[in-house]
């Protein structure tokens, strides 16, 4: 995933100078600096603890110094890793007199959404990278014991991650592609193709005009995303911390209150 990653952006990217990437890979961006396609691209190292700030600083430090393309390989470990939310959520259970985790995730999802938020916000073009893990279900069989079986496998970041993201690709185990979501429709015929820097040139066309969508077009599927979110949430704390992070002209749209405000009444409705 990180060299396909870096193929991708040298292909967005005017030159691999202008690419950086965030390693949190224990340094295996690397490996690949003298790889002749991609030579000459920078990075930055984010080692622990791994928090939603932290990576809203590197992704601002590399605006800042002028990169055209900004890998974060991987987002996994804002959400898994060390010091990252899950830790730091469950720290704050642990200062919580009432030992509730509901109320410290009102706080821990603030701070992840500003981390959503830097990265929807970047001026540069953005690429993440995530890992996987095989997911599991436990089930009674015919005699009523219970089994577990493999039911396949599931990213390592908050659920509904890939609604923040213009394109999803899931790279099979052979380096082939599975474009997951394309709201392009540039990558369709590079389908179970090796990943490599042709699926960057493609999005490149897309950022210099071509299949450029409308502003209301935008408003809609942004507004799309918002509604599949806010869905999404279980625990009303969590729907107040969502609102809360939201940026002020969403928090003013109408269509956006409506949603919040049924959301709400759908999980008062549950809760009792």
């Amino acid at each position: 995933k990180t060299l396909g990653s870096l193929l991708v952006a040298s292909g967005i990217t005017t030159h691999p100078s202008k690419i950086c990437i965030v390693d949190t890979e224990s340094g295996s961006a690397d490996f690949y600096a003298n790889n002749k396609d991609i030579k000459g691209y920078q990075v930055i190292s984010l080692t622990p603890p791994y928090s939603p700030q932290r990576y809203c600083a590197a992704i601002e430090a590399a605006e800042n110094a002028g990169f055209e393309t900004i890998i974060l390989d991987s987002i996994s470990h804002e959400w898994d890793g060390e010091g990252g939310a899950l830790e730091m959520n469950a720290e704050a259970t642990k200062r919580n007199k009432s030992g509730n985790s509901f109320t410290a995730w009102q706080d821990t999802s603030a701070e992840h959404r500003k981390f959503i938020n830097a990265m929807i916000g970047c001026k540069a073009h953005l690429i993440a990278t995530v890992r996987q893990k095989a997911d599991y279900d436990t089930s009674a069989g015919m005699n009523g014991r219970m089994s577990i079986r493999k039911t396949g496998v599931k990213v390592i970041q908050r659920e509904g991650i890939e609604f923040e993201f213009t394109t999803v690709i899931t790279l099979a185990a052979d380096h082939t592609i599975i474009i997951d979501k394309d709201r392009t429709g540039l990558l369709e015929p590079l389908q179970g193709k090796v990943l490599s820097k042709e699926v960057g040139q493609e999005l490149r066309k897309y950022t210099l005009g071509e299949g450029v969508v409308t502003p209301k077009e935008i408003d809609n599927r942004e507004q799309g995303r918002i509604k599949n979110e806010i869905n999404s949430i279980k625990q009303e704390n969590e729907l107040y911390a969502y609102f809360d992070a939201l940026r002020p002209d969403q928090k003013t749209s109408p269509e956006i209150k409506e949603l919040f405000v049924e959301r709400r009444k759908a999980l008062k409705g549950v809760a009792a």
